[in-house]
């Protein structure tokens, strides 16, 4: 928002800001973008990295004056310890990185440590994301539908398009299982113009054969609204 020389001074602060919660035998370095790696040699436990976590976390957290703007940021922290997490930087770093994205995963300005499990969950999401990419391609996504019911008549007042993955190979799978990796991942914008379409194609062929529906509902997640042509795809879907 304030340009690319604004950006530069918040890296530059941030370092700064970073070096003063490290001792002079540490390292730091930016990976690029605004991602930094710290290294910590000669750590008597991990108690003493997680010390080192928290005092940049509680760093960041305080506001950076930049031509006269007060911005605020926020510090998504992993950790991975040498040598039980890794015995070579590159391993430690992918380690660390898996570590970073489950404190974004949280919601941010924190940290957590490595663990097995932790990578073993990162492993099923790209299996599951895999697996939505080929299940776009293949069109085993489906779209049911619940019914509006009036309480007093009993008559249908609308229904509600709800969508569900035809797996293959595990079967009907409910949107616990796949939206929240399509959310992450972006494929639910893809997911959510597939509903669109195949909802409005079958409630034409409703009104065409006299089935009076007054209502179609279809749920959107905040990353399809803020697609800048959520509405004239919408618009244009419908038209």
């Amino acid at each position: 928002n304030l340009g690319h020389d604004a950006g530069d001074m918040l890296l530059r602060l941030l370092a700064g800001r970073l070096g003063e919660c490290l001792r002079e035998s540490d390292t730091l370095a930016r990976l690029g973008g605004d991602e930094f790696i710290v290294l910590l040699p000669m750590v008597e436990n991990v108690e003493a990295a997680q010390k080192v976590a928290i005092k940049i976390v509680n760093a960041v957290k305080e506001p950076f004056e930049i031509e006269h703007h007060e911005l605020y940021v926020t510090a998504s922290v992993g950790i991975a310890i040498y040598p039980e997490d890794g015995a070579d930087a590159d391993t430690l770093i992918k380690n660390a990185d898996i570590a970073m994205y489950h404190t974004k995963g949280q919601g941010k300005n924190g940290f957590n440590i490595f663990t097995r499990e932790l990578s073993d969950q990162q492993q099923h999401q790209l299996s599951i994301e895999n697996e939505i990419r080929k299940g776009i391609k293949e069109s085993q996504f489906l779209v049911y539908y619940q019914p509006q019911v009036n309480a007093i008549d009993g008559r249908i007042m609308g229904v509600e398009a709800l969508i569900r993955w035809q797996h293959p190979e595990k079967g009907l799978l409910k949107p616990a299982y796949f939206l929240p990796v399509a959310e992450e991942t972006g494929f639910i914008v893809e997911l959510g113009e597939c509903v669109l379409q195949a909802a409005l194609q079958e409630f034409n062929s409703w009104v065409k054969d006299g089935l009076k529906i007054d209502k179609l509902a279809i749920n959107y997640s905040f990353r399809e609204i803020e697609q800048p042509d959520f509405v004239d795809n919408v618009i244009a879907t419908l038209k």
